[in-house]
């Protein structure tokens, strides 16, 4: 299944359909946090820790002065909702860290 939705997401991506793309690619950490962890009973735990340990730590800078935002398992936690639940790109950034605000994408 997962190599089916990656061949799909490249194909999406070939014929611009950018939303279409976006929204299978943040389900993935879905599947793969299901996989990873199918004893947590909150998807949203499985999702940001799946992300955080296979995708996240690559993602930050561990030389970043500045302390940049980067895309953390809770950010795009919040995009997939966001995206998938009201077909908005954007995000809310109520739950996120106040110091480091991501209020949109595109």
């Amino acid at each position: 299944m997962i190599i089916q939705l990656v061949q799909d997401i490249r194909k999406a991506l070939e014929n611009n359909l950018y939303f279409v793309a976006l929204s299978s690619a943040l389900t993935l950490p879905d599947i793969c946090g299901k996989a990873a962890y199918p004893e947590e009973p909150s998807s949203r735990r499985r999702y940001i820790s799946w992300y955080d340990e296979e995708i996240g730590k690559y993602e930050k800078n561990p030389e970043d002065k500045e302390n940049m935002p980067y895309l953390s398992g809770e950010v795009i936690y919040s995009l997939r909702c966001s995206l998938l639940h009201e077909g908005n790109p954007n995000m809310n950034n109520d739950s996120l860290r106040a110091d480091l605000p991501i209020d949109h994408f595109f």
